[in-house]
């Protein structure tokens, strides 16, 4: 069984629950203001005695803190020193955000200032009327854009963060934004997941396997072995796109470079890709035109870095842009380098090696699992499809495994392993004492499977 850290370095100054009244038929309103300045009071001790001056700074040291009740401080984060923390919890839901009543109790406990909910719905009027706002009345639903599976769930991403963005944080806070499904629950208590997101200021990519299932043969993919799509650079190398699930968390520095950089729907150009799709039938690559937005791709790796490619320069496997937008737009494209190694700046290495091809990198903060791939070698899958008390849909090409029904022993399974999420999550699926077993502040028991967190 994996020790987990102590609680000691999170300070909470509150343990009140978040307090935000902002209201849900209201998409322009914003968020009680999470940083609160305290009065700062000085004494002058002048002619008092040691003793009695000490007892004085005491009580203007206590009533600083007092001031300051509504801070949540997160100590050692990098390097020492004390930040503030705010999650905010971005969702794209159809017209609700199922089991409302397992979020209510992850949420209920929350440190005052903690957190701030960001729904945006495809049909609005539906959400606008859902149990999800009923018990989290604090959340902001935003504005409606146009939404597409796989041609464009960007737009709607960059709505939750751009209004997240300007709500403004607290001065010299720390903040992450989580992107989530509305078919996603949460695998660990609130206070667990804050001090997960603590450790560390960098943003969070799950980065997809070179090559699935085997499946990086010139016949699949042409002159390209790697990920969805590459590019011929000036120096005849191969810039390679990697893909992520776009289920993200991000800093505010990378969430403001995405949101800048993908625009506003209207400016965005369009392109034409070349792209191969697989015949599940005859077992044979086709090849398949699409239009859709494109944006220039900066290249990363020695001799090619400051070369950018527009995305319709790349070929090669069919995929969404939502996998593939986020690492690009905030990093690039990448050049591997003798060693099949390259370092991209702000994330990290990446790998090409034979190790990697079917394994993801990055860290994963939640768990899926495909048919071409999963993240735990299926340890998560194979234990709860093997348990009798619980009933999942097995995972498609391109759909994940889905929950149907699980028993207390499988929703231990789940919350003893790493991750702080999992999907899909039926919305008419049976979980009956989830949030007491799931949601529990009691140590998990057996370590079943665990997030892969490769960054050198």
């Amino acid at each position: 069984m994996a020790s987990h850290p102590p609680l000691e370095h999170l300070q909470l100054l509150d343990s009140q629950s978040s307090g935000n009244t902002s209201s849900c038929e209201n998409s322009s309103s914003e968020s009680t203001p999470f940083f609160q300045g305290g009065v700062s009071r000085r004494c002058c001790l002048a002619v008092l005695g040691v003793a009695v001056a000490v007892t004085l700074l005491a009580l203007v040291l206590a009533g600083s803190l007092g001031n300051d009740a509504d801070k949540i401080h997160i100590r050692d984060v990098e390097g020492g020193g004390s930040s503030m923390v705010l999650l905010h919890f971005l969702f794209l839901a159809i017209d609700d955000v199922p089991h409302a009543e397992i979020w209510k109790a992850f949420f209920a406990n929350a440190p005052k200032g903690s957190f701030k909910i960001w729904l945006h719905c495809k049909d609005r009027s539906s959400c606008m009327n859902s149990k999800f706002l009923r018990l989290l009345p604090q959340t902001n639903l935003v504005a409606t854009v146009p939404a597409a599976y796989c041609v464009d769930l960007v737009t709607p991403e960059i709505q939750l963060l751009t209004q997240a963005l300007a709500s403004g944080p607290g001065k010299g806070s720390m903040e992450k934004f989580l992107l989530l499904s509305d078919s996603t629950l949460p695998l660990k208590p609130f206070s667990y997941v804050l001090r997960e997101l603590s450790k560390s200021v960098k943003s969070d990519f799950c980065i997809y396997p070179l090559c699935p299932s085997n499946e990086c043969t010139v016949e699949h993919f042409g002159q390209h072995n790697f990920w969805a799509k590459g590019v011929a650079t000036s120096t005849r190398k191969v810039a390679s796109l990697p893909m992520s699930s776009q289920f993200f968390v991000l800093n505010r520095q990378n969430a403001t470079t995405l949101a800048s950089r993908w625009g506003r729907p209207e400016s965005r150009p369009l392109g034409t890709l070349t792209v191969q799709r697989w015949n599940e039938t005859n077992r044979h690559p086709y090849v398949y035109t699409a239009t859709q937005p494109v944006w220039n791709i900066s290249i990363i790796g020695k001799a090619n870095d400051d070369e950018r490619k527009s995305l319709a320069n790349f070929t090669g496997w069919d995929s969404c842009i939502d996998e593939e937008v986020v690492f690009s737009m905030i990093f690039g494209a990448v050049v591997f380098d003798e060693n099949k190694i390259t370092d991209v700046p702000g994330f990290g290495k990446l790998f090409s090696d034979e190790k990697h091809m079917t394994m993801p990198q990055g860290v994963c903060r939640s768990y899926f699992s495909f048919q071409m791939w999963n993240m735990d070698n299926s340890t998560i899958q194979n234990a709860i499809s093997n348990d009798n008390g619980s009933n999942v849909q097995q995972p498609l090409r391109s759909h994940p495994l889905s929950f149907l029904k699980l028993s207390e022993h499988s929703m231990r399974i789940l919350r003893s392993s790493s991750y702080l999420f999992a999907r899909k999550f039926a919305a008419d699926g049976v979980f009956d004492n989830f949030a007491t077993v799931v949601l529990a502040p009691e140590e998990p028991g057996l370590e079943v499977g665990g997030n892969y967190t490769h960054q050198s």
